[in-house]
């Protein structure tokens, strides 16, 4: 019934891989049809270039962790180049979260609703979207996945070699985005603490599982915990704005300002996707009624910890996206219990509206998600490869737009920020000093950044290319006069 019936008579295995094979071929798409990079993009790349000259201490980065950039310099010796090992990585996991996804919702409830869950996850929008980026989300998802496996399977069985696991998959995260860490934490309060009248008689048994998680996640992330602590001062816990576990304590007891209330409320049903989004808040009115149980309550533990750090930190829809692959298992018991609803109204009818639904969603969601990633900066592009092929490679350019270097082969600086407003004249003086050589950017840009940025203009630069429309989207090289 319902997803059921585009699958009659196929056994779980072959509809999963259907399943993951649509999912595949979406994610593949976006790999294809990649117009460029984002900026955040950057840094993984230019990492993933120092590795794929064996420059191993020189890939390291505050900043961003190792494994992503790795990876992608790795693929880079198959495929040509970084940024296509890039996205080749991101495809690959972003991939093989699909069936995890479905084995998580068969854990945590039965194969419907692991079968539905990896549906949903197969034609999430942004989880398509970002299994073709050259971002760590898609590796970072597929690890948090493998995490929440790995509790379930522990607590469940008491078992020391899945927490043994949980801790190795929770490494592989931290060392793919620093929030890694705290999912072992959360891990590590409910094993110490799930029902608390049983601790006296157990207790060493949860020691034991507790040490076999951090035991397998210490041993290899000290060395790198150690040179962020060698370069900072302090530990890393949450991603790229670095900030130590006791400051974020601090802005938690603090309380947080209004505008970052209001984002939260805006990108959370974002990240789910509306439709899936709705199925979570049939599942949690449901289960408001009813109760949950053991499974969903650690699911529900992860879940919410990471919710409650981006809510403090930065609430965005991309980093909410990550956690993805756990909330979506309560999205599919939601479509099941609304299923259930129509089914108990209208047999028949309610096989062909569940069914029709499902259509509806992917069909509205695919396209979406396949959209050529950044075709916004095609211009940036085309200009970084002009500029590659007339100026040459390692020229320092003053921009707004560092992806434009990024095809250049060159360096890039940012144009200073004081408040949204900078002088023409000292924003070239700033670049001079900097090494900078030319100037490039949107026009519209500049002109609206640099308030006489049309006065000086001709003065202090002349214009040597422009790329795209004559409008807001045209952007122009300039050469710093001397």
């Amino acid at each position: 019934m319902g997803i059921g019936s585009f699958f009659k008579g196929l056994s779980t295995g072959k509809k999963l891989i259907l399943i993951t094979l649509l999912g595949f071929l979406a994610r593949l798409y976006v790999v294809v049809s990649a117009v460029t990079v984002a900026e955040d993009s950057l840094e993984y790349l230019e990492l993933a270039g120092r590795f794929a000259q064996g420059n191993i201490l020189g890939g390291l980065s505050v900043h961003r962790p190792p494994f992503y950039p790795f990876l992608a310099a790795a693929a880079s010796y198959i495929f040509g180049d970084t940024e296509t090992g890039g996205r080749v990585i991101s495809l690959i996991f972003g991939t093989l979260t699909i069936p995890l996804v479905f084995y998580l919702g068969k854990l945590v409830y039965d194969e419907r609703a692991g079968v539905v869950a990896a549906f949903f996850a197969s034609v999430h929008t942004y989880m398509i979207r970002y299994s073709g980026d050259v971002l760590t989300e898609a590796m970072y998802y597929f690890f948090l996945a493998l995490v929440a496996i790995g509790a379930l399977k522990a607590l469940r069985e008491r078992s020391e070699r899945w927490m043994f696991a949980a801790g190795l998959f929770s490494l592989f995260a931290y060392l793919t985005k620093p929030a890694g860490l705290g999912f072992l934490a959360v891990i590590s309060i409910w094993v110490l603490f799930e029902d608390p009248r049983k601790i006296k008689e157990d207790y060493k048994k949860r020691l034991r599982l507790v040490f076999s998680g951090w035991v397998v996640f210490m041993a290899p992330a000290l060395p790198y915990l150690f040179f962020i602590y060698a370069r900072t001062g302090r530990v890393p816990f949450t991603g790229t704005a670095r900030i130590p576990i006791l400051e974020l304590l601090r802005r938690m007891m603090a309380g947080v300002r209004v505008w970052k209330a209001l984002d939260f409320i805006r990108y959370f049903p974002e990240a789910f996707t509306y439709p899936f989004f709705i199925f979570f808040v049939v599942w949690a009115v449901r289960k408001m009624r009813e109760g949950t149980k053991d499974a969903e309550r650690l699911l529900l533990s992860l879940l919410a910890a990471y919710w409650l750090v981006i809510f403090v930190v930065l609430p965005r829809r991309r980093y909410m996206v990550q956690i993805m692959p756990l909330a979506l298992v309560f999205s599919s018991m939601g479509f099941l219990s609304f299923q259930a609803w129509l089914l108990g109204k209208a047999k028949k009818a309610g096989t062909l509206i569940s069914a029709a639904l499902l259509v509806l969603i992917a069909a509205v969601q695919l396209p979406v998600g396949m959209e050529p990633l950044h075709a916004h900066r095609l211009a940036e592009k085309t200009a970084g490869q002009w500029f590659k092929e007339n100026v040459g490679q390692g020229v320092s350019v003053l921009t707004y737009e560092p992806v434009m270097t990024f095809y250049a082969g060159g360096d890039y600086v940012l144009i200073p920020d004081r408040k949204g407003r900078v002088n023409l004249e000292e924003a070239v003086a700033y670049g001079k000093g900097m090494g900078a050589q030319y100037m490039a950017g949107y026009r519209a840009t500049l002109r609206e950044k640099i308030p006489d940025f049309n006065g000086g203009e001709k003065r202090l630069l002349t214009e040597i290319k422009s790329f795209g429309a004559a409008d807001k989207d045209e952007f122009v090289i300039y050469r710093i006069n001397e």
